[in-house]
Order: C-alpha cells, then sequence, then structure tokens
C-alpha cells in the first residue's frame, strides 16, 4: 500500500475536516506526481552529501539525518525531483530553507537495493528548479537492515548464490552495508533496474556512476556509546572534526569523487595491522595469524609498487568479512574480503596479486577509470610476471578476455568516457600492457610518477606525459585505444618470404594482416626446428605491415600476437612455412 506523506496540513483543523482535506491533496498529488512524463529521475545529480548515521546493532537500526544537494542537469525546469533509499527504510521528514515541503512517499520497484524495492519519496519543489540550479534538501529517515536477497530471490537465484552476493546487514555481532547496488542507505536517483533483464542492472549503475563523477560525500559514523569495543572501518578518508564537535562514539568519513566507489563501512570488534605506509588490514581476532601474512605480504611488494607507481598518496586496505561464503567486494581503495587463519604456497601467491590491487589504488590516484581501476589491474598483471615470468603474465590476461570479447561486439563508449567496467577494468589493463611493451618499462614508470590527479583536467594529459618520456608521439595508440573504440583486432599472417643472408643464416619478411580494428604494436615470433626469433610489427586497423626478421635457420612457423594484444580471435595466428625449393641435377 502506498504512503502518502505532508507536512503543509494545518494543525487547527477538526479530524473530519482534516480528513477530507487530505484525501483532495492525495489525490490531486497522486495524478501530478505519479505521471511518468512529469518525474524524470535523471533531471537532477547530487552534487554533495553531508549526512549522519546512528547504527543501532542489538535493534538493527539505523537512524539517518543531514542534507543533500541536487542539481537540474536537465534542459528544462523541473517542479518534481526524487529520493530513494531502501525499502528497508521510512522516510521521516523532508525540508527545504528549513520548511517541510511536500512529498509522495511510495514503494519502486528496483533491484539497485537488495530488498529488490525502494522507498521512493518524490519532493514537490515551492518554484521549479531551472536549468543548472541546485537545491538543498534536509532530510530524515530511519529502520532497520538485515541480510536480505529479495531480487535474487525473485530472479529464482539459489541460496548459496543469495548468500554470496547480498551479505550487507546490521547487527550486534557485524555490521557491514555497501552503497548503492548493495543497500541504497544513503538518497539516490534512477531508473528501475532488473538484474533479470540482460545488462540492464550493470547499465543503470553504470550511468548511475557516471552521472556522479564529480559527487562528494561527508559522513559522520556513530556507535551506541555503549558499544565501545567496536569501532567502524570505511573505504573513505577519515577526516578530524572541527575544533570543538568531536564526538567519543562518532568518526568523520569522506569520498571524493563518489563515481567510482559506492561508500561502504563495516562496524565490529576489529583489530588493526599497519605493515606499510597508509595501508590498513582490518581483521577479526580468530584471523590473527594470516592478517599478520597479509602483512608481510604488502610489505614485501611495497618496494615494487612504489617503483612502478610511485609512493602511497591516499589510504587502502583490506577489510575482513566474517563468512568465507560472502563474495569479496571493491569499494574505491578498500577491500572487504574474508581472511584465512592461514595461507598456503598457493594461496600466498593469489593474496600477492590481490595486494599488488590495493597497493596500486593507494599509491596512484585518479578520477579516470581507466587510470585509477586499470592500472591496478596492470599491476596483477606485473605481479604474475614477477611470480612465473612473462608467460604467467599473459595468462593472466587472456583468462579475463572473453569478457571483453562479448562487449566489444558492439563498440560503445571510448576507454576516456565508459562507465563499464569491462573496458575501464580488463581493457585498460590490456592498454597498460601494450604501452608497456611499446615505451619500456622506464619510461612508462616515469609517466607514473609523474602523473598528479590534480593536473588531469583533459583528455591528453597521460598521452602528453607518456611522450614526453619516450620522446615518440602516441597519437595513433591513444586514438585508437583509449579516445576511441575501434574494437578489436583480428590478426592473421598473409605471406611469409624468406632470404638466405651472405652472413648465414636467413632474413625472414612475414607480413601481418589485421581484419578488425584497433592499431596496435604486436609481437610476431619465426621459428625453426632448432631456434626462434622474434620482432614487433605495428598493424593498422582494417591494415597490413611488415616486418623482417633474422633467423639462423630456414623457418618452419611464424605467429603473431603472444596473447599480450587483445584481439577477437586466437586461432588464426599460426602460419606454416613452405619448406624450401631445391632444384634437382642432371
Amino acid at each position: 500500500m502506498k504512503r502518502f506523506a505532508f507536512r503543509l496540513l494545518p494543525r487547527v483543523l477538526p479530524a473530519m475536516r482534516l480528513l477530507s482535506f487530505a484525501l483532495v491533496i492525495s489525490a490531486f498529488c497522486l495524478v501530478s506526481l505519479a505521471q511518468p512524463a512529469v518525474l524524470d529521475r535523471t533531471a537532477f545529480t547530487f552534487t554533495r552529501y553531508d549526512l549522519k548515521i546512528s547504527i543501532s546493532p542489538a535493534t538493527h537500526e539505523l537512524l539517518a539525518t543531514g542534507t543533500v544537494q541536487l542539481r537540474n542537469d536537465s534542459k528544462s525546469p523541473q517542479r518534481n525531483l526524487s529520493l530513494q533509499i531502501s525499502s528497508s527504510l521510512a522516510w521521516q521528514s523532508i525540508e527545504l530553507g528549513g520548511k517541510p515541503v511536500q512529498y509522495l512517499a511510495q514503494a519502486y520497484t528496483s533491484d539497485v537495493d537488495h530488498t529488490g524495492e525502494l522507498s521512493e519519496a518524490v519532493v514537490s519543489l515551492p518554484t521549479a528548479a531551472v536549468p543548472g540550479a541546485t537545491v538543498e534538501l534536509a532530510i530524515r529517515y530511519a529502520g532497520m537492515v538485515v541480510q536480505n536477497s529479495g531480487r535474487l530471490e525473485r530472479a529464482g537465484a539459489p541460496p548459496e548464490v543469495r548468500i554470496r552476493q547480498d551479505w550487507d546487514l546490521i547487527s550486534s555481532e557485524f555490521t557491514v552495508l555497501r552503497g548503492a547496488g548493495f543497500v541504497v542507505w544513503y538518497p539516490v536517483a534512477m531508473p528501475a533496474a532488473s538484474i533479470s533483464n540482460g545488462n540492464e542492472f550493470a547499465e543503470a549503475m553504470s550511468e548511475w556512476s557516471a552521472r556522479e563523477q564529480q559527487a562528494g560525500m561527508d559522513l559522520q559514523l556513530c556507535r551506541p556509546a555503549a558499544d565501545s569495543g567496536a569501532d567502524f572501518v570505511t573505504s573513505g578518508r577519515q577526516e578530524a572534526f572541527p575544533a570543538g564537535t568531536a564526538s567519543g562514539d562518532c568518526r568523520r568519513y569522506s569520498w571524493s569523487p563518489l563515481g567510482l566507489a559506492a561508500p561502504s563501512f563495516a562496524l565490529a570488534q576489529f583489530k588493526e595491522l599497519n605493515p606499510v605506509a597508509d595501508f590498513h588490514i582490518a581483521y577479526l581476532e580468530p584471523a590473527a595469524e594470516g592478517a599478520r601474512s597479509y602483512g608481510e605480504i604488502a610489505k614485501s611488494l611495497a618496494p615494487f609498487i612504489a617503483e612502478w607507481f610511485g609512493p602511497p598518496h591516499q589510504p587502502a586496505g583490506v577489510v575482513q568479512l566474517p563468512e568465507n561464503r560472502w563474495a569479496p567486494y571493491e569499494s574505491g581503495a578498500t577491500l572487504f574480503s574474508s581472511l584465512p587463519e592461514s595461507l598456503s604456497p598457493q594461496a600466498e601467491e593469489l593474496t600477492q596479486v590481490v595486494l599488488a590491487h590495493q597497493l596500486t589504488h593507494a599509491s596512484l590516484v585518479s578520477p579516470r577509470p581507466w587510470i585509477f581501476e586499470g592500472a591496478a589491474h596492470f599491476a596483477q598483471a606485473l605481479e604474475r610476471a614477477r611470480q612465473g615470468g612473462r608467460g604467467a603474465a599473459l595468462r593472466y590476461l587472456v583468462d579475463q578476455l572473453p569478457a571483453l570479447r562479448e562487449a566489444e561486439k558492439h563498440p560503445g563508449l571510448s576507454l576516456i568516457n565508459t562507465t563499464d567496467d569491462v573496458y575501464y577494468r580488463t581493457k585498460a589493463m590490456y592498454c597498460w600492457w601494450m604501452l608497456r611493451d611499446t615505451v619500456g618499462d622506464i619510461a612508462l614508470q616515469h609517466a607514473f610518477a609523474r602523473y598528479h590527479a590534480v593536473e588531469d583536467r583533459d583528455a591528453g594529459y597521460m598521452q602528453r606525459l607518456l611522450e614526453a618520456e619516450w620522446r615518440k608521439p602516441l597519437d595513433w595508440f591513444f586514438n585508437s585505444w583509449i579516445y576511441h573504440d575501434d574494437g578489436l583486432p583480428d590478426y592473421t599472417i598473409a605471406a611469409v618470404s624468406t632470404r638466405q643472408s651472405l652472413a648465414g643464416g636467413y632474413l625472414v619478411a612475414v607480413t601481418v594482416e589485421n581484419s578488425g580494428g584497433g592499431e596496435a604494436e604486436v609481437p610476431v615470433v619465426v621459428r625453426s626446428n632448432e631456434s626462434e626469433a622474434f620482432g614487433r610489427v605495428r598493424v593498422p586497423a582494417h591494415g597490413r605491415a611488415t616486418v623482417r626478421i633474422q633467423l639462423g635457420q630456414y623457418p618452419a612457423t611464424a605467429i603473431v600476437n603472444d596473447g599480450s594484444v587483445p584481439e577477437s580471435n586466437f586461432q588464426n595466428n599460426s602460419f606454416k612455412v613452405s619448406p624450401p625449393q631445391h632444384s634437382g641435377g642432371g
């Protein structure tokens, strides 16, 4: 049943007159506010959150007060706006300029919350907000958050999948809340999205992230005074309170920008390790040995990550989840994950790869997803190379290629503008690896060291840093892979010709054809029965190029691409060279 909330009714009206007036107003609002043409849920962008969240673990309750700022980014004046929170929470008041505003509270089915439903307040502004105008609302809402997976249950997911994905809750043992896309504990506004309808959910969350790219949040988190043994750990930056305003039961945090990370936090009896600067491990007592192992790994990795990406510039870390069944989750530079009580050698290698990602987030801070997330995934490939050589790194890259191939069947936004995590994680990882192969380790490391997020004001900033180090133009690469989405290449060897050299051996000319998109410098290897030799050639999209390679013996095969360049098909990369022709004697 829909709930209607009004704050403009005169308190002096007799009861029956009050009821009649309320029914008239309700009917009017039902007509004027519920019409789809009236409410554009994408018209307003949240630009600022200033919230105080009080948690009551014993009763599973949350109380939120504070303000939100929204900007009309549409092209027309807007009289109505939407504020959405989890269906397990209820609106208590909404004010504008210190006065209550009229709003309609209604249920809104959407899978952006774990319950599969939102509590939406459709606010009617006293005067329409013109394009570009900012509105600040004072809000108050409250309710309970218990473990719930209504959306996955509705989609028919089995219990083990539901518990793995939707584990957010407030409880006396452990509290953990992820933001939009899991539990809408802070207000959002977006059209309904279903996890059962193809890519609808992922696209809705990507569009929301893009809209909120420059938004910021100041958050006070407060626990009951009696719960002094537990403390908060968040994915945000802890801030000091202004002088004279600090509270022993509250902590203050900030997130900026919000586009890359849904604000998330946990409350429990955490212990904490700080093995290296700006890196923390928050763990629960049974996993003390595992946490120490993580700390030692982080300490050993830190010099390697600093060599590649510079010293740490922001906090990063790992927050332990109490259940191994719960799927890991990353919010910005913080990983929420279970911790083992001890590490096997195989688990140690995997942990090195995981922590390489988190440590890179601490060192390389960027508002651009393809840099922030792409470089962190690139760091994981670098760590695999450190563990098992180039072959191990290439297998790591190729293991993640299927999702990119699927995405590139319908090329979309450029890497610089995409909100699709397959692009800004996997494709960007490949781009950094290709750039490394092209410009070399030293040039790429120096470019990372010179990168400063505050100076990254235009799309060409990183290109200029790399060109300054390499001293050659890279526009051909950035135009094809970063600024535009030219799709994936598809390499074949069109021809191989050999000529015996005067010094001995053979000069092998290999012509490579690219029937797909994406101009890249691709490796080529020629092999005889006894040896092999390597070369590299830059092949334009839908074009050909030839590389000449010296080999000691007559070649038997030629192969293009070792997996370092993502392409749509690896099955046609090998060419069998015909044996040499010998003239017969009389």
